[in-house]
């Protein structure tokens, strides 16, 4: 799976793990790993086995880094995937593509 923004990834399931740069994430209750993912970088893969489950959770602080584009609009579309997945200022992140099912709720 690939995720555009900032998002935190919490593992969950009684084996397996989660890859995502090069990082192995284990199943946890209770730790969120969280991600920055600009459009100006390549995106991380994410890469699980498939007794695990995950879940995404909007950042909480990612609209501090929309407001970069106050001082330059540059910085604008660093965070913004395509505008028919939501309005502007909702989702902290935007799924770019997937090989597996999921939920997202």
């Amino acid at each position: 799976m690939v995720v555009l923004g900032s998002y935190g990834l919490k593992v969950s399931g009684e084996v397996g793990e989660v890859a995502i740069l090069g990082a192995r994430l284990q199943s946890s209750s209770d730790c969120i790993h969280w991600v920055h993912a600009p459009a100006c970088h390549a995106l991380p893969v994410i890469r699980a086995t498939a007794d695990v489950a995950i879940e995404i959770h909007p950042h909480p602080c990612a609209q501090s880094f929309r407001r970069l584009s106050k001082l330059n609009p540059v910085f604008g579309k660093l965070w913004e995937g395509p505008a028919s997945l939501s309005a502007p200022g909702e989702a902290t992140y935007h799924i770019v593509c997937h090989s597996f099912m999921f939920l997202c709720t």
